[in-house]
């Protein structure tokens, strides 16, 4: 047996074939070059020549390269890459041994592993110039191993998208991207070519295609297929050269395990754009649907919950949960959440106030309202929207990797903006096409980096496949979007069977007007009651009136009654009375009835609306001291107030260990 530090093959040169490496070597060591080529287990049978023969032809073959390559060790993958990156195709034992990428190899470990890949003839050595030993990978067998990390490399824009394809097949034609060259793929990517193409397509192809763009959203894997019908076989070649041909998409084999998506395996790719322009509108689906719209509910619910937290300062749990007793309480006080099981909207409500600092615990764990609370409810309508909406986009909690999950989430939130208003889509279609254009962008995120750092700090990162990422992202559509309001479903028997995009989302998008008309949508009677027809009244109207209102009536017309109870909680959530006479009076039809402004105002005079609040208070001898310490411009952005010429409150999130710090840097003893 071969000591470590011996080898049959000493060529002079690197520019030696394939063949003659391989002729030069003995019977007994083309047997074993032969069995790892091969496969097999069992020694192989023929003359020197024959094997020799067979070896040149399989280390021409890319598929077998490539399945050999991944039977290697990980220990021997690396040093086979340390081999292939070095810049002179070939390297001194001293240089392998300096190298820190190959940090974790003792020095016979090295020498022991070097000899395994020359047993394969992935690596060939020989005597250098200056007697030194040197190692490299035969000329023939590097050039084709760097061609396929190539192709299996290939930029995922290139693969995924007709825009990466297009643009590449321009540079490698050496053609610049004027005004003409952008004209050709607008008419290349427009919906009207895209399906002229597919028409185009042969048998079987255009039937696969249609079930890979409607059934996967455009990404077959070659398990899937073979799983789902496997008399189709797979032809990978042959559907890659008619897609790219057409410009419809590409086979390519993916490998995206270290980003952490579940993948390695050759899948059938339908560009982005196609994908995206086969978009189809649910009209021609059996309707009609049941529509849910959840309007303002999740917003008057937080408000509501806020409240009931000033009123009660109910208990809390050692881990910061409402307990049970508390949670039915609030539960009929409730509005939105009807598709959700009451725990699970719950959650949603409390774990936003709490992200959000709206709400603190005392030591003896009573719940309170913090400072940021009052900040909430001065919020305007739209900024209460976008921060509730950037608290779903970012919770961990809801399936789907938090790798890519957050990152699709905002893609998806930023195409609904663009779609029209009222206009019913399939319910997969955004969550497919959003996946395949993060896909596209994939090799210039941070996923790989960010999957690795946590797989090392072990925390727990499960793999999604490319289906589970779109239902993923399509459950957190229907389960936590929907709750703002932004999409509405169609249901058919409990089943979503199509979305669009809300009046709400549509209101929302239009610009702030400061001194617009309002629209007069109601009326109010004698007996407080108020009535709120649906021409021209805003989502924004009905959030206020569900403060300082109790509702009665949801639809086709709303009903809402003013008591005194609803006036005192909306003067806790910042509406004082004579703001909510302003807004009925704004929006109403008719002028109020004296009966009514009187009491609102009566109601609203018996309010007590008193905040208390931790502050820091320094307090000094000399008006002069204090003087000269609040010149200081850290000081003052810490400065709430002065209430007497020698007193000082300071902000209460500054602490007094923060204060006495900067006191004695000011050479003032606290």
């Amino acid at each position: 047996m071969n000591t470590p530090e011996s080898s049959e093959s000493t060529p002079t040169s690197l520019g030696r074939d394939l063949s003659s490496i391989l002729s030069g070597l003995s019977l007994e060591r083309l047997q074993e070059v032969h069995g790892f080529w091969s496969g097999a287990k069992a020694a192989p049978l023929g003359d020197r020549d024959t094997l020799a023969e067979e070896l040149t032809v399989w280390l021409a073959e890319p598929p077998r390269i490539r399945e050999r390559l991944r039977s290697l060790s990980k220990k021997l993958h690396q040093l086979l890459s340390a081999l292939l990156a070095s810049p002179r195709e070939s390297v001194s034992l001293t240089e392998l041994i300096q190298r820190k990428e190959l940090g974790f190899f003792g020095d016979y470990e090295l020498r022991t592993a070097l000899n395994a890949l020359e047993q394969r003839a992935l690596a060939v050595s020989w005597t250098g110039v200056h007697g030194e030993r040197r190692f490299g990978v035969p000329r023939e067998l590097r050039r084709r191993i760097h061609q396929l990390i190539g192709n299996d490399r290939r930029r995922l824009a290139v693969v995924f998208s007709l825009w990466g394809a297009w643009r590449e097949s321009q540079r490698l034609l050496g053609r610049s991207l004027g005004d003409l060259a952008l004209e050709e793929f607008e008419a290349l990517r427009a919906p009207t070519a895209i399906q002229a193409r597919l028409e185009g397509l042969t048998e079987p192809l255009r039937s696969l295609v249609r079930i890979a763009i409607e059934q996967y959203g455009g990404l077959l894997p070659r398990a899937a297929l073979l799983a789902k019908a496997p008399a189709t076989g797979w032809q990978g070649p042959g559907w890659r050269q008619e897609l790219e041909a057409s410009q419809l998409g590409t086979v390519h084999r993916l490998e995206l395990g270290e980003s952490g998506i579940n993948l390695t395996d050759e899948t059938l790719v339908i560009y982005a754009e196609v994908v995206s322009a086969t978009e189809r509108s649910t009209q021609d689906i059996a309707g009609p649907w049941e529509v849910r719209e959840a309007g303002v509910d999740i917003l008057s619910d937080l408000s509501t919950l806020l409240t009931f937290i000033a009123q009660e300062n109910p208990r809390v749990t050692v881990g910061g949960q409402l307990y049970k007793s508390s949670r039915n309480r609030l539960r009929e006080s409730l509005q939105g959440g009807a598709d959700l099981e009451f725990s699970q909207y719950f959650s949603v409500l409390f774990g936003f106030v709490q992200e959000a600092g709206l709400v603190e615990a005392s030591p003896e764990r009573l719940l309170r309202l913090s400072p940021r609370s009052r900040q909430w409810e001065i919020q305007s309508f739209r900024e209460k929207f976008e921060g509730l909406i950037d608290h779903l986009i970012l919770e961990p909690e809801f399936g789907g990797t938090t790798v890519h999950q957050p990152i699709m989430r905002r893609l998806l939130v930023s195409r609904l903006r663009k779609l029209p208003v009222g206009q019913w889509f399939d319910p997969m279609v955004l969550p497919f096409v959003v996946r395949n254009e993060y896909l596209s962008r994939l090799d210039r995120s941070r996923a790989k980096e960010e999957f690795r750092a946590r797989f090392q700090s072990l925390q727990h990162v499960g793999l999604e496949d490319l289906l589970q990422m779109a239902r993923n992202l399509f459950g957190w559509l229907k389960s936590r979007l929907q709750l703002t309001g932004w999409i509405d479903l169609g249901r058919t028997g409990g089943q979503v069977r199509a979305v669009r995009r809300s009046s709400l989302a549509g209101e929302l998008a239009q610009p702030i007007v400061e001194d617009g008309t309002p629209t007069r949508c109601l009326l109010v009677n004698p007996d407080h009651e108020v009535v709120v027809f649906p021409e021209g009244c805003s989502h924004e109207l009905i959030y206020h009136l569900d403060r300082f209102c109790e509702p009665r009536q949801s639809s086709p017309v709303r009903l809402y009654r003013i008591t005194r109870e609803s006036v005192a909680s909306g003067a806790q959530r910042g509406l004082s009375s004579r703001r909510i006479l302003s807004l009925l009076e704004e929006h109403s039809r008719a002028p109020l009835p004296r009966n009514v402004g009187v009491h609102v105002l009566e109601w609203g005079e018996r309010v007590r609306v008193l905040a208390i609040r931790d502050l820091l208070l320094l307090k000094g001898e000399r008006e002069e001291t204090l003087d000269r310490l609040c010149d200081d411009d850290q000081i003052r952005s810490w400065l709430l107030k002065r209430p007497a010429p020698t007193v000082a409150v300071f902000d209460p999130r500054v602490s007094k260990a923060q204060l006495t710090s900067r006191l004695r840097e000011l050479g003032i003893v606290p």
